[in-house]
């Protein structure tokens, strides 16, 4: 099977910003337990456990999970040696 590389970039990058986006928007309605969360400020620059900061997060991951996934979809399909049609 082959995987297309930037449909599953894509696919995961959403999936990986619409974690990150409620995780953070959660934190931050229920107002506590963001400690942890705001550590991701390392990786995104621009994120707080805020409104705005979860829209920033929300950006940067799906960029960074759509590296991550199409870096993952070239490896298998290279590996597994699947052609495309």
């Amino acid at each position: 099977m082959w995987l297309h590389v930037r449909a599953f970039g894509l696919a995961v990058g959403i999936v990986w910003g619409l974690v990150i986006l409620g995780v953070s928007l959660l934190v931050t309605l229920k107002g506590t337990g963001g400690e942890h969360l705001s550590r991701l400020g390392l990786l995104y620059p621009g994120y707080r456990v805020t409104y705005l900061g979860s829209v920033i997060g929300f950006v940067w991951s799906v960029i960074y999970g759509f590296v991550a996934g199409a870096l993952l979809a070239w490896v298998y399909n290279r590996l597994s040696g699947a052609r495309r049609r």
